[in-house]
């Protein structure tokens, strides 16, 4: 089925695209998308159309993304075909244009690259090795084809090319990096003062006055939330999933079966010398005798290649190079050899373009697929997912319909012989209490912004169907609303006393502050007028990255002008009080050693590269013709 290669193959550039374009699909799948027969045209550039089968399969592809990077915390309302189709269109027109120039530039992607991105990939193996049954599993699940997943990555891989070859050209002229790197490790002297609200918050307590005229003056933000219980019907693909007959388990296992490839797996090690003009065959060949010699006096294979072997790329590990199946790109007598030797066995010499080898079999590895008892949960389960999938599909479109057209949910409920299901009280910020049944569906956002929609509340109608999660979906309706109530001043008196407290101790920071720059214009110094204030005067160095100060307070001082004189001031996220003045610019020293230099100009280099790819782009984008 697929024309297996090297297992053990390691790459950056695989292992990113494939945990971008395969690993989400193991976790939440596309066949629903992928089987659609296209249709009208949603996008056209440089007159290459995408069909709504494809625009389906992308927006598919980037909410599975998203979810997986979402982890636990799913924001379903980020996951909206709104949210999603702008995106998807933007994301398919860089493709098609980055593809459309690869194309024009002639480049092309070996079909053992793709075979070695493929099988390289975890989730298509078994004990380190790449399954078969694994991959066929896969595709049968998911209702995609191998040549659908071999254009895919071959299209990323070309993408990828293209825009790592256009930012690797990208150059800097020295004294741009020189005026960069300047602004970047500059460093600032300042005499600074530290108004910190701790120190006045003791000393204040408000008065039973000030806490009754507070809550007078806002009495609505102490008043109760707004709560609704609602009913509705909930809706569970897995409450769809039907027992599989012993017929359907033996029929998608012997189709599991058709697709897997039985292949031997040989995991070799070599020592290869190297035919060129420093060494030719005959002084290959005698070297490789003695290094033989050597192995029959019982010294090891791994340390006569560490030390003899000049294939850079595997020296270092003792020769070693993983498993190796027939056909899969090693040269012709290197695989016969291979494949002739028993386990532990070296070779004779053997020929090919990189030079002389002497091989190791290390070990025989026979893949077969797994029987039916070991196989079967999984199997059962990727039925149960399948055939449900398209009976939970007809459900919604169904509890759509007759929801829309429905005076409550009573009616819908019995058509389609589900049961209505009623909340606890709902706040706008979700469950005032827990759910019996641990129900996570009133944090959803979507959920709420339903329920207290204007249609909802007030105009008493059932909602749209609402995706919960990719195998969940809701219609709710409000059943009882409890309007706000006032709070007592007993029950939110601390909460008075608290902001008072903070409000006041704001003020008397504030006072100080204006004490000191009154005591400036009289001609105090800065120290003087802190001191007289009971604060302390400070000097030091900052720079851009320092983790002293509050992040604000940096930015805001690396803002004004080197030639700026006076008092600037900063109040921090918890309310302290910042007087600085800004004594002199100059270089850190520390910062500009060999190394951070090197680093810091690579970082340059990186976003220039990053730049170019984007106006490269932006200037595609400026010459296609595009139409939505």
């Amino acid at each position: 089925m697929l024309r297996s290669i090297r297992n053990n193959v390691k790459g950056t550039a695989a292992k990113v695209i494939l945990a971008i374009l395969i690993i989400p699909f193991v976790f939440f799948g596309v066949g629903s998308l992928v089987d659609s027969s296209g249709g009208n045209t949603f996008l056209e550039v440089n007159g290459e159309e995408v069909d709504q089968g494809e625009l389906l399969f992308e927006m598919q592809l980037i909410r599975n993304q998203m979810i997986a990077n979402m982890g636990e915390d799913i924001d379903y309302e980020q996951l909206s075909q709104e949210k999603l189709m702008p995106y998807a269109l933007d994301r398919m027109t860089d493709q098609i244009l980055l593809r459309q120039a690869g194309n024009d530039m002639k480049m092309s992607v070996p079909d053992i690259l793709i075979d070695t991105i493929i099988t390289s990939n975890p989730s298509f193996q078994q004990d380190g090795q790449f399954s078969n049954a694994q991959l066929s599993a896969f595709l049968n699940n998911q209702g995609l084809s191998l040549a659908m997943l071999r254009q895919r990555v071959a299209n990323d891989v070309q993408q990828s090319q293209l825009s790592a070859g256009l930012a690797s050209s990208h150059f800097n002229l020295a004294f741009n990096d020189d005026i960069l790197i300047a602004i970047l490790t500059e460093r600032r002297e300042l005499n600074w003062i530290k108004l910190a609200i701790a120190d006045v918050l003791s000393g204040i307590k408000p008065s039973d006055e000030d806490i009754n005229a507070f809550y007078q003056e806002n009495m609505l933000i102490y008043q109760t939330e707004r709560t609704i219980v609602a009913e509705y019907l909930d809706i569970q693909l897995q409450e769809l999933f039907q027992p599989v007959s012993e017929e359907a388990l033996l029929k998608e296992y012997s189709l599991q079966q058709a697709q897997f490839v039985e292949e031997e797996s040989r995991e070799v090690a070599h020592i290869l010398l190297e035919i060129n003009a420093n060494q030719d065959e005959i002084q290959a060949s005698d070297k490789l005798n003695v290094i033989q010699q050597r192995i029959d006096d019982g010294e090891s294979f791994a340390d006569l290649a560490r030390e003899f072997s000049q294939d850079a790329g595997s020296a270092e590990a003792g020769g070693y190079l993983g498993y190796i199946q027939q056909g899969a790109g090693f040269p012709e007598d290197f695989e016969r050899v291979s494949f002739a030797l028993t386990e532990g066995e070296v070779s004779d010499p053997v020929k090919t373009d990189a030079g002389l080898h002497l091989i190791q079999l290390l070990a025989i590895e026979l893949e077969t697929l797994a029987p039916l008892e070991e196989l079967q949960d999984a199997i059962v389960e990727q039925i149960q997912i399948r055939d449900a999938r398209v009976q939970y599909v007809n459900l919604l479109e169904k509890a759509a319909d007759l929801s829309f057209n429905a005076a409550d949910l009573q009616a819908p409920a019995d058509e389609l012989n589900l049961t209505i299901k009623t909340s606890l009280p709902v706040a706008k910020g979700g469950l005032m209490a827990d759910m019996e049944d641990g129900s996570s569906i009133f944090d959803n956002q979507s959920v709420i912004d339903a329920l207290y929609s204007d249609e909802v509340l007030l105009d008493s109608v059932n909602s749209e169907l609402i995706e919960i999660s990719d195998d969940r979906s809701i219609i709710i309706r409000v059943k009882e609303v409890f309007e706000p109530k006032q709070l007592a001043i007993s029950e939110v008196s601390s909460d008075i006393v608290q902001r008072l407290t903070v409000q006041q101790a704001a003020k008397a920071l504030s006072a100080q502050e204006s004490n000191i720059r009154k005591s400036l214009d009289l001609g105090l110094s800065f120290s003087d007028a802190a001191i007289e204030q009971g604060a302390t005067l400070s000097t030091g160095f900052f720079s851009r990255n320092s983790s002293v100060l509050e992040q604000g307070l940096v930015n805001q001082i690396f803002s004004i002008p080197r030639n700026e004189l006076g008092i600037q001031s900063f109040v921090a996220s918890n309310g302290d009080i910042y007087l600085f003045e800004l004594l002199s610019v100059d270089q850190d020293d520390e910062q500009m050693n060999a190394e951070v230099l090197a680093s810091l100009k690579q970082q340059l280099l990186t976003m220039g590269g990053q730049q170019d790819v984007a106006y490269y782009m932006e200037s595609l984008k400026q010459s296609a013709e595009i139409k939505r």
